[in-house]
């Protein structure tokens, strides 16, 4: 492998507004290729942001031997395929998220870079941000002393009006694998299994899709039969009890809210009234007898050695969490170790998204093998 590590994004949206200035704000990484499902999109974006290669065929950069990792920001229906392929070629991968469409083909991608020597991240991004980090940090101080339960929520009215997101609406058909359960309930699980350290043993949910029809101001329609709202009752192995819900349908909703509660004490984090996807998070704690404040987060201190990014300045924050990933997935390929959250974290979302679905099916708990 060279002295940087050569990423190739395989997708044209997302990977390019985020991913893109993850990478380059990074010592460690050089975007090399993009790829996208057509010449006449490909080119065009390789040459707008300086590109050395495009590529219009994702077999064909799999195979690239001047590519070290494949960065996979395109929809769940074709990125399984994708990152198995790479995967067998010998590149590092990432996934976007959600990690994959159901939990059969997450076991696949799992089961794939547990035989494999390539290093794997999937983009649970949040929970790298600096709030949710020292929340972890704080629990595990014991800071809530014994961890009783909790409440995690993500709402993002991104489909309340959809013309806003004309890239996305592919989203609204099931077939192609997101879902506002997947998607949003998933990464707010994620945190909670990073707080705790602690798998999901039993849960209990449901998913919705609540509204039935798009609305576009040329007065066209489109009906969507992905789950746009999904909530769940999880008890970890740890005792701790969770409800988490997600949804994309609101007219209007914050970002983030995250509470939980212990013998000695409370920790939250919101984002404020209009905040959208800013990710402008906000940690607060308590404890028995003492007054509620706001507790002081920072980035790591090897993402403000490193990173070029300056928080303050990027909209949304998200994409220095995605830099934060990237900054693990560089020391994972350089020193043997393993990146978080990586595709074994992804399997378990997934897995424990799928379950609460089930569980809506059959009005029953769902018990979780580990």
């Amino acid at each position: 492998m060279s002295e940087k590590i050569r990423v190739a994004i395989v997708g044209g949206q997302w990977g390019v507004t985020a991913d893109l200035a993850a990478l380059r704000s990074l010592p460690d990484y050089e975007v090399v290729a993009i790829c996208t499902a057509h010449r006449e999109t490909a080119e065009p974006l390789a040459e707008q942001h300086g590109i050395p290669m495009a590529f219009w065929d994702w077999r064909e950069v799999v195979k690239h031997p001047e590519i070290d990792l494949v960065d996979a920001c395109v929809r769940p229906r074709v990125r399984t395929d994708i990152l198995l392929g790479a995967m067998r070629a010998g590149k590092h991968v990432r996934s976007e998220v959600p990690f994959a469409k159901n939990a059969a083909e997450a076991k696949l991608l799992r089961d794939e870079a547990r035989h494999s020597p390539v290093k794997t991240l999937v983009g649970y991004e949040w929970q790298l941000m600096p709030a949710f980090r020292v929340l972890a940090e704080k629990v595990r101080e014991g800071y809530l002393g014994e961890p009783y339960f909790g409440h995690g929520q993500l709402q993002y009215a991104m489909y309340g009006n959809p013309e806003n997101f004309p890239e996305y609406l592919w989203q609204g058909t099931a077939a192609e694998g997101a879902s506002g359960l997947h998607n949003l309930a998933g990464s707010a699980l994620g945190i909670l299994r990073q707080c705790f350290d602690s798998e999901v043993v039993d849960v209990a949910g449901m998913g919705e899709t609540f509204r039935k029809e798009w609305r576009f101001p040329d007065g066209s329609t489109m009906s969507p039969d992905a789950i746009d709202t999904g909530a769940l009752l999880a008890r970890f192995d740890n005792g701790f009890t969770a409800t988490v819900q997600g949804s994309w349908v609101p007219g209007a909703a914050n970002n983030w809210y995250l509470d939980l509660y212990g013998s000695e004490g409370r920790l939250f984090i919101e984002t404020p009234p209009d905040d959208g996807f800013n990710c402008n998070l906000k940690l607060f704690g308590t404890r028995r007898g003492e007054p509620t404040e706001e507790i002081p987060t920072t980035y790591t201190d090897r993402f403000m050695k490193d990173c070029t990014l300056v928080p303050d300045e990027v909209l949304p924050q998200v994409i220095c969490g995605i830099a934060e990933g990237f900054i693990r997935l560089a020391d994972a390929i350089r020193d043997g170790g393993e990146a978080y959250p990586n595709f074994e974290d992804g399997y378990r979302l997934v897995s424990i998204c799928d379950a609460a679905l089930e569980s809506y099916e059959t009005r029953q708990w769902i018990k979780l093998e580990h």
